[in-house]
């Protein structure tokens, strides 16, 4: 029989002190100190849009028993072919905070839930969400519920993903027995070579007086990656970059390195962690060193360096494997990442260009693939990206 839960809702600058403090201890105590669900996380990083975050929490006797937490948030639905942007609509998405929420499976809360943002709905044209696990009772409710399928058309670009990690065992020596005799055998002689090709410095970012020079560090690569020219991806404002490191060392989540060759800085990994799980953000390498595979060996050396101090339970990579994600991890989940198109004119023209344009992409790699040329076409598209950033500089 259902319980006769209590929902709750409000926007982060309404938000009532004494259900700060429910939530300070909830998450402490219940969800285990969940970086993404801390209070204190989610008001620094929405500190000028505190009115955009809308918290649903959910009592049960006077008690706090879950939390879902969701933002508007302005960004556009970007049309591309391939790695080649077109076009891009102007849309509002609401964003899963935390990827998934914590709440009772039960539908009453769900649909009250969903009901409460709907009655938003002119405040947006997309809900997305990230990183959904496909065992959980919430990829069901978004299938299977009237409530949602009549007012929003599902999209699922990426279909069903591996979500790979690293769960750590006791030692640096145990974790090596994932990998086959050969790769470990390779693993070894790939990193001897790199050492012996020059002097290699790991350097640990978890201070506020190191977070300053990271930050500097890691933009200047950023900037040299196809990821920043070509897909708008990367670290885009320096200055907002180095306020968040600042803030999470404070707090002692800051857990990121940089990895120098001839005291040069070529490779950065930026790593969250919690009191349990280690959160794989982003990475990038300086293209120039790329034959010495500078990508790789971070992230070994990295994790060389953490069974040595303060290991967490969980390496978290982050939704979809491929490369050396797949490569280091010894644990995987299935989950999905949704697109909710509010069924609307607006939306729904952004949802009919942007998924033709993905299934041609798909056609195309697969005319490539056939064809052998592949990765040769991606360099290419790639390097111009590289050049394209020069030219702008005349």
């Amino acid at each position: 029989m259902p319980q006769n839960y209590k929902i709750t809702h409000s926007t982060l600058d309404m938000l009532e002190p004494q259900t700060l403090e429910a939530w300070k201890i909830w998450n402490q105590t219940k969800n285990h100190g969940f970086l993404f669900h801390t209070p204190e996380y989610i008001l620094n990083t929405n500190q000028t849009r505190q009115k955009d975050v809308h918290l649903f929490f959910v009592w049960d006797n006077g008690l706090l028993v879950g939390l879902a937490l969701f933002l508007i948030l302005p960004i556009p639905l970007k049309c591309q072919l391939g790695e080649v942007p077109l076009l891009e609509f102007n849309f509002r998405r609401v964003y899963l905070l935390g990827e998934s929420p914590h709440l009772p499976d039960e539908l009453s809360v769900y649909d009250s839930i969903f009901q409460t943002l709907l009655s938003l709905r002119d405040q947006f044209e997309l809900i997305y969400l990230e990183a959904v696990r496909l065992n959980s009772f919430f990829w069901q409710y978004i299938q299977t519920r009237h409530l949602i399928r009549s007012r929003f058309l599902l999209y699922t670009p990426f279909g069903e993903m591996q979500h790979p990690l690293i769960q750590f065992p006791a030692t640096y020596e145990e974790y090596l027995k994932k990998f086959s005799v050969k790769s470990r055998y390779n693993l070894t002689r790939e990193l001897k070579k790199f050492q012996a090709a020059g002097e290699v410095e790991l350097i640990e970012v978890t201070t506020l007086e190191q977070a300053k020079n990271f930050a500097e560090l890691a933009t200047q690569i950023s900037h040299k990656t196809y990821q920043y020219n070509l897909l708008g991806l990367g670290i885009r404002n320096q200055t907002e970059f180095q306020a968040r490191l600042c803030f999470l060392a404070q707090y002692g989540w800051l857990r990121s390195y940089l990895l120098k060759f001839n005291g040069i800085a070529c490779s950065f990994l930026i790593g969250y962690q919690d009191a349990e799980n280690y959160y794989y953000m982003d990475v990038g390498y300086d293209p120039e060193y790329s034959k010495y595979g500078v990508g790789k060996m971070l992230l070994l050396l990295a994790l060389q360096r953490m069974f040595l101090s303060n290991p967490p339970k969980y390496f978290d990579f982050g939704m979809s494997g491929g490369g050396h994600k797949d490569f280091f991890a010894n644990f995987s989940y299935q989950d999905i990442t949704v697109f909710l198109f509010s069924k609307r004119p607006y939306p729904l023209l952004g949802y009919w260009i942007y998924k033709s344009l993905f299934t041609l992409t798909d056609v195309i790699k697969w005319v490539l693939e056939r064809l052998a040329i592949k990765n040769t076409v991606k360099r290419i598209i790639r390097r111009l990206s590289r050049l394209t950033k020069i030219f702008k500089r005349f």
